[in-house]
């Protein structure tokens, strides 16, 4: 089943948890995040209004607000502002910022 948000072929799924009283609702996590669905696979929630993922390593800048960056678990390396302007970080905030795997990464300006 290839379901990360690239499409990439990368899936690494750790869990697949099916809800006892109701086996319509399932949950699959990966590298790339989680996925919920409630109808039984038919359809599945969207990756990205849950950003998650799995680092190999983090590290900052000396920014102000400083920038976090990590080398991600097969989702490429990618950089966020530690704060908004809009009282919250969204997927918006995120940029990709080196190659995939990459155990450290930096913010290339």
């Amino acid at each position: 089943m290839d379901g990360s948000p690239r499409g990439s072929g990368g899936d690494d799924y750790h869990t697949v948890w099916i809800h006892p009283d109701n086996p319509d609702h399932i949950l699959l996590a990966s590298d790339q995040g989680a996925i919920i669905t409630v109808n039984g696979g038919k359809t599945y929630s969207s990756w990205y209004n849950q950003p998650t993922a799995q680092f190999y390593h983090v590290i900052t800048d000396n920014q102000f607000p400083y920038w976090v960056y990590g080398g991600q678990q097969e989702s490429g390396s990618a950089g966020v502002i530690s704060r908004s302007d809009y009282g919250q970080i969204t997927f918006r905030d995120w940029t990709t910022v080196g190659v995939e795997n990459m155990a450290t990464s930096r913010r290339i300006r």
